[in-house]
């Protein structure tokens, strides 16, 4: 059977970027996508902003992905969250300081099959995340799960692995103009979507409250299970609207990529009920909280398990390991508000309590 016309023949084998476990995961995704009758499969990069980039491919063209990579826009790095441009492709280094990304040449995808999933909410729909490359081989510099894996790695080296839980909070608004948008003339400036509270009020951890919104919890509930995601609790937040959902914790990239799939599902979720779900920490309607995305540490020893942030008598106290780990957090925690506050409205939130 002749190679698929996607990426380039034997990328991926030539630079060695599957892992003998990934190669076996790719195995066990092809067999899941002939047992669903899968047609499509979303391959999904996370650019530098945390955005979902993605390129719906057919089955065969995924299946011919784990061996060729697929080809994809380097465009998207120089792209801003609101997709302006913002890096000059055409100045030295491609304005990002990397030479191989001037001009806007493309990038090569390659899928993490370890990631594949059955979406439940699309039709006969695959999701997998995917690695950037250089056409050389190499990662992209700024590739987001590359740098992860780096320091996934150094821990690794000194016998540790980083174990993390996620608890998210976001708003669900009802939209005032479900239907389809229709674009002016020139396509610019896009409409404004006409948002109203999803629900009014302000209990806090509402029996009453969440059960007013059932239909949505339930469908959440439902898909994130499906799509094997450690669901722990969904709950009521103060504002309207606003919910809250935690996951069990998860070890190595295990969060990170459970984010990416979570808000992702969850904004699907809402708009194909009509609804529209906003991660913005701080929106800007009357009477709205801000919504915080609150990520648990810790690290582990890799052979038996173990919290190593508990000292070593049992005791409910923090290590030395721990305060360590704590202090580098405080210690560089101006500089990380780059990656963990990237937005104005982010910075809204930077206030006395």
């Amino acid at each position: 059977m002749a190679e698929r016309g996607v990426g380039r023949q034997g990328f991926v084998a030539e630079h060695d970027l599957l892992t003998p476990e990934q190669r076996e995961a790719g195995e066990q995704s092809v067999a899941l996508v002939e047992q669903h009758g899968v047609r499509t499969v979303r391959m999904v990069w996370v650019d530098q902003h945390g955005q979902p980039r993605c390129k719906f491919m057919s089955a065969a063209d995924y299946a011919a992905s784990l061996r060729s990579g697929i080809d994809f826009s380097g465009a998207v790095l120089n792209l801003d969250t609101t997709n302006h441009v913002f890096a000059l492709a055409f100045a030295e280094g491609g304005g990002l300081g990397i030479p191989e990304l001037a001009g806007f040449p493309d990038i090569m995808l390659v899928p993490d099959p370890a990631t594949f999933r059955i979406l439940p909410w699309a039709d006969r729909t695959g999701w997998v995340l995917t690695d950037a490359y250089l056409s050389s081989g190499k990662p992209v510099p700024i590739d987001t799960r590359h740098l992860l894996r780096r320091q996934l790695a150094a821990l690794e080296e000194r016998g540790w692995e980083y174990v993390s839980g996620l608890e998210v909070e976001f708003y669900v608004v009802r939209r005032d103009n479900p239907g389809r948008i229709e674009l002016s003339e020139t396509g610019w400036p896009p409409p404004m979507m006409q948002v109203s509270a999803f629900e009014q009020g302000y209990q806090y951890l509402s029996e009453v409250r969440l059960a007013g919104v059932n239909d949505l919890v339930q469908r959440l509930r439902d898909s994130l299970l499906d799509v094997g995601l450690p669901l722990r609790s969904i709950e009521d937040e103060w504002g309207p609207g606003q919910l809250e959902v935690t996951f069990d914790p998860l070890r190595g990239m295990g969060s990170a990529d459970a984010m990416v799939l979570f808000r992702s599902a969850a904004k699907q979720l809402c708009e194909q009920m009509g609804l529209h779900a906003s991660f913005m920490c701080r929106p800007n309607f009357p009477n709205f909280f801000s919504s915080g995305w609150h990520l648990h540490e810790s690290l582990a020893d890799r052979t038996t398990g173990e919290n190593l942030f508990v000292t070593s008598d049992g005791e409910e106290v923090l290590s030395t390991l721990g305060r360590r780990f704590t202090a580098g957090l405080l210690d560089h925690a101006r500089a990380m508000t780059v990656f963990t506050t990237p937005t104005i409205n982010g910075y809204k939130r930077f206030k006395p309590y």
